[in-house]
């Protein structure tokens, strides 16, 4: 499940829906958003859930171009969400590294190809 942190959040979003498109690569985010948001459902999984309700992926903006900081969240048993993993759904442009910035993340495998990357 995927929240937003912010109203500003929506309108990044939007703006990243947007760029994606231009590019032809919507299929692209809408993949990794869907890994986030179902992340904690996967086999295996220390906080597997059949509905998801006891796990989220919270987004808010990334310094990063057309990227996003996210926050893993559980369910506590009052009900209240507690982090309990972090990371960066990062985009990177066709032979772009990562290294340095704007990222300062490392992209590792295809370079040769643009889309985004989750980084914990």
């Amino acid at each position: 499940m995927i929240h937003l942190a912010t109203p500003e959040c929506l309108a990044h979003l939007r703006r990243v829906v947007r760029f994606a498109r231009e590019r032809g690569l919507l299929p692209k985010l809408v993949a990794q958003l869907r890994y986030l948001g179902e992340y904690a459902n996967r086999p295996g999984c220390r906080y597997d859930r059949t509905t998801g309700a006891n796990t989220r992926c919270v987004l808010s903006p990334d310094w990063a171009p057309q990227s996003f900081y996210f926050n893993m969240q559980k369910r506590e048993p009052g009900g209240e969400f507690r982090p309990w993993s972090n990371g960066g759904l990062i985009f990177y442009d066709a032979g772009d590294s990562g290294v340095g910035m704007p990222q300062l993340s490392v992209r590792v495998g295809d370079t040769s190809k643009s889309g985004w990357e989750v980084h914990t």
